[in-house]
């Protein structure tokens, strides 16, 4: 669970269960919030019950849609504006990045669906196109946004756009973020936006999940609003109420930074024990690689042992360890792709229960019905770990490298996953225009990389057939250790050529070890050496 669902669920919790009784300030403590800044405010009177630096300027993300909402629905209530209104979307709004529903230049679309995009998907684009709607152009919007804002007495507050994405200079406080949703929630038909889960636009062609988790765990939520950007760290503003009782609660800045996976969902750890935290999930397999490569790499030059061979035999491992994990995915039912037809689909309550839960990344354009079989990517991705094993086990004896296996596991693993991660529906969108993931960034990088490599190396070794050393038996390692000074012995050909066959190299590698054995008695024994010279 995200530190704001525990932090505001303790918050209002004690709050609300204590709501026949007067509300006082003590339930709630500074020491039980960790982030930066919060405030807990009665809804009717504007009373703080709980504030911790709650005047301290930051950055708030999305939260900022609570003030172009606002805006929006007074205009309704004006007759400046209606739902039914229909709102074209210019090449500003549509230029939008972050969280959006990936309006086209000149779609139209009616402003009971903008509003609802802004709300739910927190849609960057659609809250452009309202701003536009209403005064021509965002920065008109936004002057009205910071004159309400003066009105309301929202003094730490300065905006520089409408739907909250990083700006130099855009700023408020945890008490004026209270301030405009207090003001905001007076329009109750806000409720009839905030308190939807799930729901679809574009007659049913694009889906859209409510970011407010709470929604789902909370008796009372019925709103308001999340943010999330690398500048403000993740954001909320909840309202909720039980017996009468009306709270707002806003936590800012919650501190965040599990080396790959923590990288890539920036903002969702409050703490380091909640990076490290692997019983809660979040293990990215490209994390794995790196680090095994990256320490193993390290601790063979710690050891002594030779670095490349070894990154060889540990992709065999890799392929073998990703090939089996995978079936992990199955028992838990996740880490599906989106909708298909195909007579292997899978479909389950676990599969539907998520799909109409959870986030779903998928492509612009494309719908995912959760009452549908989907793609059992974990299943494609086991099978084509499995078939590179083979292969590689079959070019095992044609490698002409030290690090040619690992090169060719890079390339082979790479273009699978890329392929495979275009049909994930739970995995981070780079460009969500095209459906580009971060993972298959990473893949592309890996595949590319490899290619590269793998034909200036081959190049480079052309006329040159690997040779693998012929290893030393651990008793003769252990006499080794105790000589002083190097070493050598003559007689047999301590290498082979990769190529040679595994009869070949046992029978080498006996004989070799013989031929030191009997070097390293010469060298304890050397009296032995003048007794009996050759």
């Amino acid at each position: 669970m995200k530190f704001w669902k525990r932090a505001l669920c303790l918050g209002l919790g004690a709050l609300l269960a204590a709501s026949a009784l007067p509300v006082t300030a003590g339930a709630l403590s500074e020491e039980d919030l960790t982030a930066p800044s919060a405030v807990l405010m009665e809804a009717s009177t504007g009373k703080v019950l709980f504030e911790k630096n709650s005047h301290e300027v930051r950055a708030c993300a999305s939260i900022t849609k609570v003030m172009t909402l606002l805006l929006v629905m007074e205009a309704i209530d004006q007759g400046r504006m209606s739902l039914t209104d229909t709102i074209t979307a210019s090449e500003h709004a549509s230029s939008m990045g972050g969280s959006d529903i990936w309006l086209e230049p000149g779609e139209t679309m009616s402003a009971d669906d903008m509003v609802k995009a802004t709300v739910v998907a927190s849609a960057n684009d659609a809250a452009v196109a309202l701003a536009e709607h209403l005064e021509g152009t965002e920065e008109a919007f936004v002057q009205k946004m910071n004159q309400r804002a003066a009105e309301l007495g929202m003094k730490d507050t300065v905006f520089k756009n409408c739907n909250g994405l990083d700006e130099e200079g855009h700023v408020t406080s945890a008490y004026d973020v209270a301030l405009m949703s207090r003001e905001l929630i007076k329009h109750e038909k806000i409720f009839d936006y905030t308190t939807i889960w799930m729901d679809t636009l574009r007659e049913g062609k694009t889906q859209i999940v409510n970011t407010n988790k709470l929604l789902k765990s909370y008796n009372g939520i019925t709103g308001l609003k999340t943010g999330t950007t690398g500048g403000a760290g993740s954001c909320i503003t909840a309202t909720a109420q039980r017996d009468g009782l009306s709270l707002i609660g806003v936590v800012l800045g919650i501190a965040s930074a599990r080396a790959y996976y923590v990288a890539m969902a920036p903002f969702k750890y409050q703490s380091i024990w909640e990076m490290i935290a692997i019983r809660d999930g979040g293990l990215a397999i490209y994390g794995g690689i790196i680090g095994g490569f990256l320490f193993g790499g390290l601790a063979c030059k710690w050891r002594k042992v030779p670095v490349l061979p070894m990154f060889d035999l540990a992709a065999m491992g890799f392929l073998i360890g990703q090939g089996c994990g995978r079936w992990g995915n199955f028992f838990n039912q996740e880490a599906f792709g989106c909708n298909t037809t195909l007579p292997w689909g899978m479909y389950s309550q676990a599969t539907h229960d998520y799909l109409t839960s959870s986030v779903v990344t998928v492509p612009k354009g494309v719908t995912i019905d959760p009452n549908l079989p989907v793609h059992p990517t974990f299943l494609y991705e086991s099978i084509w770990c499995f078939v590179g094993l083979f292969l590689l086990v079959r070019y095992l004896k044609k490698r002409r490298f030290a690090g040619d296996i690992a090169l060719r596991y890079l390339i082979w693993y790479g273009a699978g996953r890329f392929w495979i991660e275009a049909l994930r529906t739970d995995s981070l969108l780079l460009v969500p225009s095209i459906g580009l993931r971060v993972s298959q960034l990473v893949a592309g990088v890996a595949v590319v990389g490899g290619v590269i490599a793998e034909i200036l190396l081959t190049r480079k070794f052309r006329d040159k057939p690997l040779m693998v050393e012929l290893p030393l038996n651990s008793e003769n390692r252990a006499r080794m250790k105790k000589l002083d000074g190097p070493t050598t012995f003559a007689g047999t050909d301590a290498a082979l050529p990769a190529s040679a066959s595994r009869a070949e190299f046992v029978e080498k590698t006996a004989a070799w070890n013989e031929t030191v054995k009997e070097g390293l008695e010469r060298r304890e024994h050397p009296e032995k050496n003048e007794k009996n010279p050759e």
